[in-house]
């Protein structure tokens, strides 16, 4: 029989909560990255409805003495966050603690807990570009997929930001970006030029988003000197399938933050505790959220397959 002092035991757990918090501060930087331009935002409640309002008109002229011109904001009407949560634990048995550098694991497994949530995390956020083809994961407040050729506005009119089955080449790519500068707000006036854009693709189109965005050269049939698109950013998603390789999108980061959200009911949780009987270290973490858009003028996609 061997004796352990309380003392020797406050120390022990003093040090696997140490190593326990070390995990966590390493998972924790990389799940705060915002993905894609969305905002986050935090849920006051669950099942939520977030009303999505028209801006103002234009400004008027307005003679000495006149009356200043009158504008009402009015509602578009409103998208339902209904968050889900996501879970994953892990269990450690007491001989592995015993045996092994108990220290190290319990540091990795709550890191890998971390990486288990960034990953789904990254799933659900491309979920919203891969899908917005049709209305059967997210609509917007017009009742329309994300991609649409004619999202509905409250002056009148309609927006565009459908490029359909189209390749990812230099013609093509110049096309998406005069379309996302086309597009007006929900009253008809002409949005802020696009200058933070991203181009999103699956790793079939790698070899081309580098072709377009980093060559100084162009990569078309054009006899064009330099390259226009030198320096707009790219990312590669490994999230879109296999079948979805040739999607592409392109965002425009600034406006994506008043449109695009991660809604958090909470962030990664993570707790710990002792199975009673078991013999058996346990590491849980969950997370409460969903990922919304209010609106459509931050994004052009395509759904190529070519």
């Amino acid at each position: 029989m061997i004796n352990i002092s309380g003392e020797h035991i406050r120390l022990a757990k003093a040090e696997l909560m140490d190593a326990y918090q070390d995990g966590l501060d390493a998972a924790m930087p990389k799940l705060q990255h915002p993905i894609l331009g969305y905002q986050t935002r935090a849920l006051k409640f669950l099942n939520e409805q977030l009303a999505v309002y028209s801006g103002l008109g234009e400004s008027e002229a307005t003679d000495e003495g006149e009356n200043y011109a009158e504008d009402t904001q009015q509602e578009q009407g409103y998208i339902q966050i209904t968050p889900t949560k996501y879970t994953r634990s892990v269990k450690v048995t007491e001989e592995a603690l015993r045996y092994a550098n108990r220290f190290e694991i319990v540091r990795n497994l709550t890191a890998q807990l971390g990486k288990a949530a960034l990953q789904n995390m990254e799933g659900k956020a491309i979920d919203i570009l891969s899908l917005g083809f049709g209305t059967t994961y997210r609509t917007g407040v017009d009742g329309l997929a994300l991609f649409s050729d004619s999202h509905t506005l409250t002056g009148g009119g309609t927006n565009d930001n459908l490029l359909g089955a189209i390749p990812l080449t230099f013609e093509n790519f110049n096309a998406a970006r005069v379309q996302l500068e086309r597009m007006t707000d929900n009253l008809g006036n002409p949005l802020a030029p696009s200058t933070n854009l991203l181009l999103v693709v699956g790793p079939e189109n790698r070899t081309v988003a580098e072709q377009l965005t980093m060559s100084s050269g162009v990569y078309s049939a054009a006899n064009l000197s330099t390259n226009p698109f030198q320096g707009i950013t790219f990312t590669v998603n490994n999230y879109l399938s296999a079948s979805e390789g040739k999607y592409w999108f392109l965002i425009d980061l600034d406006r994506a933050k008043d449109m695009f959200f991660l809604n958090e009911g909470w962030m990664p949780r993570f707790t710990q505790e002792d199975t009673p009987g078991q013999g058996l270290f346990a590491n849980y973490v969950s997370a409460q959220y969903s990922f919304d858009f209010t609106g459509h003028q931050w994004v052009v996609g395509s759904n190529s397959t070519t």
